[in-house]
């Protein structure tokens, strides 16, 4: 009777530790420095709007069940600025025109999806959810100040355009546990971005940055 009595209780203990190690850290603080590329439809001439810039996200995230994780995520991203020259002849004489399209994105993203443990010290998360974006944007030129005379030749700035929608957004991440609670953390981020109907493309943000388990 002694001899089974040893796997069995083996087997209880395994048991009951392993829901143990499942939840012992269920909630992490993220911070990160992000990349936005951003990529316009366009059709012959590219826009504008392309480029890339840097900023920062952070963000709160927790295991609702064994594999399921839930997500709240603020992202600031850096001016994208498209700044371009132009030379005439204006009264005789060669001027340049300078003139500049500039763009800032921010989002607040509710994300959840599936997350699993690879080895000891790595978590993946494969995530997706709804960001409510708002784009700032705004052109400025230096035309009025060359071309026209006085009083007329202030340089005025058009006033700022903002655009706000929801969109679908999707992403993976990876943390790395460094020592005790703290990990590192990079991840990518996929959403589309709609300024108006025929004014649309897509954003992609990767973070580089680290956090703290809970």
């Amino acid at each position: 009777m002694i001899g089974p009595t040893k796997p069995s209780a083996a087997l209880l203990a395994a048991i009951l530790l392993a829901p143990t190690e499942a939840t012992a850290q269920q909630v992490w603080l993220n911070a990160a420095i992000q990349r936005d590329a951003q990529d316009f439809e366009d059709d012959v001439i590219p826009s504008r709007l392309d480029g890339s810039a840097t900023g920062w996200t952070v963000a709160l995230s927790a295991l609702a069940l064994r594999h399921a994780v839930v997500a709240i995520e603020w992202s600031d991203g850096g001016t994208i600025a498209d700044t371009r020259t132009t030379t005439l002849e204006a009264n005789g004489r060669a001027v340049t025109i300078t003139s500049a399209l500039s763009h800032q994105t921010r989002a607040l993203s509710m994300l959840g999806g599936f997350s699993h443990g690879v080895g000891g010290r790595v978590r993946v998360a494969y995530l997706g959810g709804i960001a409510f974006t708002r784009v700032r944007r705004e052109f400025t030129s230096t035309a009025a100040g060359v071309l026209l005379v006085p009083p007329s030749d202030r340089t005025a700035s058009a006033p700022p355009i903002e655009d706000r929608f929801a969109t679908l957004a999707v992403g993976a991440e990876a943390m790395v546990r460094i020592s005790g609670h703290v990990h590192a953390l990079i991840g990518a981020r996929l959403q589309r971005i709609e300024l108006t109907a025929d004014l649309t493309g897509w954003g992609l943000r990767t973070l580089f940055g680290g956090g703290w388990t809970f």
